[in-house]
């Protein structure tokens, strides 16, 4: 025990090897397993968990896989390619994890599983989930006004009263296209864009029209973190993430650039780009990173 950390003991082969090259553990107390659960029940559950990133080749039945893995091999090949990671996931399981071309052009840096990339607006499942979860409780209705619970949120026309939280969340809030994601991009705060989007004008009635939102669905952060009262990231780790074992996960740039393997953004052109900060700043919007295992949990 070190800071109130209990282990449970593990069979999964390595997880001793990772205790001893740390070496930030002083020393290690083994307990059983219901000692552990009771001790803290989140972490037990996070152990319980770790078999689903397991790839089970059993559970394959109706794919290819060596027809699979030889097409994206060539897929690597083609001129506009750098790198990607494919998951597979069979009869509920992962049965496919692979990494192929590079991180980096031209680097040889190869891309493998364990991998980070950016999941720009894949993010927003995440953000769906966690709302999912908070109405599931009961502390959130799905078809309530946004306003109940994102009070920062301003719509054209006073809108914020009318459209719903699952509006929100299915892009349906009357505005058009990616508003203000310029400024965003220019530096302006989130908080500050989210109370513009009022003086804009509405391109029709909340649902009745979808339109794409980065600065309007990050609204979502501010849904949990008013009912969870933690920050969405704290939220996400604590409820999410660390219970079902996506032990890669992010919510930052800096989680990203630090990663041991990370796969870099290019251009059409294969020419690489930075990786920029505004868009993490709307987390519930685009600011998740992780391996491919991880997304396929």
């Amino acid at each position: 025990r070190r800071g109130g950390i209990v282990l449970k003991k593990l069979t999964i082969a390595g997880v001793g090897s990772v205790l001893l090259v740390t070496g930030s553990l002083t020393f290690v107390r083994v307990v059983p397993e219901e000692a552990a659960a009771a001790a803290n029940p989140v972490q037990a559950a996070a152990a319980a968990n770790l078999h689903l990133g397991e790839v089970v080749a059993t559970e394959r039945r109706r794919i290819d896989y060596a027809r699979l893995d030889a097409r994206l091999k060539r897929m690597a090949e083609e001129p506009t390619m750098v790198g990607l990671a494919v998951g597979v996931i069979e009869n509920g399981r992962i049965t496919f994890l692979g990494g192929y071309g590079e991180t980096l052009a031209g680097s040889g840096e190869r891309v493998t599983p364990e991998t980070v990339f950016r999941w720009a607006s894949v993010s927003k499942g995440v953000a769906s989930t966690m709302v999912a979860k908070l109405a599931e409780q009961g502390k959130v209705s799905l078809q309530a006004p946004v306003a109940r619970y994102a009070p920062g949120l301003r719509l054209p026309a006073g809108y914020e009263h009318r459209a719903t939280v699952s509006d929100l969340l299915s892009h349906r809030l009357g505005l058009y296209r990616n508003a203000l994601d310029n400024k965003l991009e220019e530096g302006l705060p989130p908080s500050l864009l989210r109370a513009e989007l009022g003086t804009l004008n509405p391109i029709c009635p909340p649902g009745t029209c979808w339109s794409y939102q980065n600065i309007a669905f990050d609204a979502a952060s501010d849904i949990v973190a008013q009912q969870t009262g933690l920050s969405f990231e704290q939220a996400v780790q604590q409820q999410l993430f660390y219970p079902i074992g996506m032990t890669s996960a992010s919510m930052s740039r800096e989680g990203l650039v630090t990663a041991r393997s990370w796969a870099r953004p290019h251009s059409v052109g294969r020419r690489p780009l930075e990786v920029l900060e505004p868009y993490y700043r709307v987390p519930a919007a685009g600011g998740v990173n992780s391996n491919i295992k991880d997304l396929a949990l």
